[in-house]
């Protein structure tokens, strides 16, 4: 039986430390399910980073990052602080995509190829790149786990949804309990 690819998604800047708090209890529930998933990021700082770095220092869950940068180097230099040697593989940007030199096109083509490769995604606080991964998920037609109560877009995403109506083949949970929230998306893989 193959992992479960989860792709966390959210602030890359710092948010409150309530909301980090939430973030450790969720990479606490991810590492008790390295068997089961894969945890695939955006491979810089910021909210996913500290769950995928937590999750890890916790288990040997496989971690899989997504960068816009064009390679080691520039990742480095613009995420200082990240510990990439976590990762079993990054994938950078390619060198002949034809917006490679405009940061803002790189971050939103990494954002559709990190959700296009996982099977489900959470999303946890975040902003406009946050809403960009949501509605690449709901294209898509991903699972997608919004854990309600972190803020930003977590807490957003649950007054749009209905007023949008898009019809969509995700499957939507809105979860404030990152236990039931994890179980909830992998119970779906599991019909």
């Amino acid at each position: 039986m193959s992992k479960t690819k989860i792709a966390i998604l959210g602030s890359a800047v710092d948010e409150s430390e309530e909301a980090f708090t939430k973030a450790r209890a969720l990479a606490t529930v991810l590492a008790s399910h390295e068997k089961e998933i894969t945890l695939l990021s955006g491979a810089f700082e910021g909210m996913p980073y500290e769950i995928v770095k937590t999750a890890r220092k916790q288990s040997a869950i496989e971690l899989i990052g997504f960068s816009s940068q064009l390679g080691r180097e520039k990742l480095t230099h613009a995420s200082p602080r990240a510990d990439l040697s976590m990762y079993s593989s990054i994938n950078y940007i390619s060198p002949s995509f034809q917006l490679k030199d405009n940061s803002m096109a790189s971050k939103k083509h990494r954002n559709v190829i990190l959700t296009a490769s996982c099977d489900a995604g959470i999303l946890i606080a975040g902003r406009w790149g946050t809403l960009n991964e949501f509605t690449c998920l709901i294209d898509m037609g991903k699972v997608i786990g919004i854990y309600a109560g972190t803020g930003g877009m977590a807490d957003e995403l649950p007054r749009l949804i209905p007023k949008v109506n898009k019809p969509t083949k995700a499957t939507i949970i809105i979860e404030g309990n990152p236990q039931m929230l994890v179980e909830k998306i992998l119970t779906t893989f599991q019909k």
